[in-house]
């Protein structure tokens, strides 16, 4: 079985949003499906499939999958893809990321070669993406003694753009206040969870250090 990066990326209140703007809501749909392609390439991701407008892509590595968030959080967030400013109502998506050992199937449709990814690791992306807020931003799921290693990663590749919190997940559960819970799954044990979004950087109201 290959070790792989799964991300799940999916836009937040999209039957909403396709119920109200219908064919607005598509024509920019069809321009974040090249951006989405877009990314994942320079990232040296796989967009593996798409259900809808929900996008599920493989990575070798978390830095690059990061990377992806990155782009996609800027283009997203930053460039404010509006389907209606004075609704407020706009283009957001939610991430979740988990890495491991997943099953592969090799299969043709239409006469073309595809391929898929199965598993808990699978499962348990998407249940990272469904705890992400409502407001977007991304979940990365790992075990304790690789969240420091996730946290590092998170901090090179965003700077002081990003603001992040802690999930926890599974049995420390009920020891922690505002936590959420994934459903059991099999194989998986005392998984954390590192969730963020990113946020604008104000120099002006920046702290200056203190002189000793």
């Amino acid at each position: 079985m290959p070790n792989k990066v799964i991300l799940l990326n999916d836009i937040v209140g999209s039957s909403r949003l396709f119920a109200k703007y219908n064919k607005k809501y598509m024509t920019l749909l069809i321009e974040i499906f090249n951006k989405v392609t877009e990314f994942a390439k320079q990232c040296d991701g796989l967009v593996i499939k798409n259900i809808g407008d929900s996008f599920l892509i493989s990575f070798d590595k978390m830095t690059d999958a990061l990377k992806f968030v990155k782009k996609m959080l800027r283009y997203t967030q930053v460039n404010k893809l509006y389907l209606s400013k004075e609704n407020n109502d706009r283009i957001k998506f939610r991430t979740g990321i988990f890495q491991g050992n997943v099953y592969k199937m090799s299969y043709k449709l239409q006469n073309k070669s595809l391929i898929d990814y199965f598993g808990n690791v699978v499962n348990t992306a998407a249940r990272l993406e469904a705890n992400v807020s409502p407001h977007g931003g991304f979940a990365i799921g790992a075990s304790k003694k690789d969240i420091p290693k996730v946290m590092r990663n998170i901090t090179k590749t965003f700077g002081d753009k990003i603001s992040v919190e802690y999930l926890v997940f599974k049995e420390n559960c009920k020891k922690t206040k505002n936590c959420r819970s994934t459903n059991d799954i099999k194989g998986v044990k005392n998984i954390q969870a590192i969730t963020g979004k990113l946020v604008p950087v104000d120099k002006k109201k920046s702290k200056k250090k203190k002189k000793i």
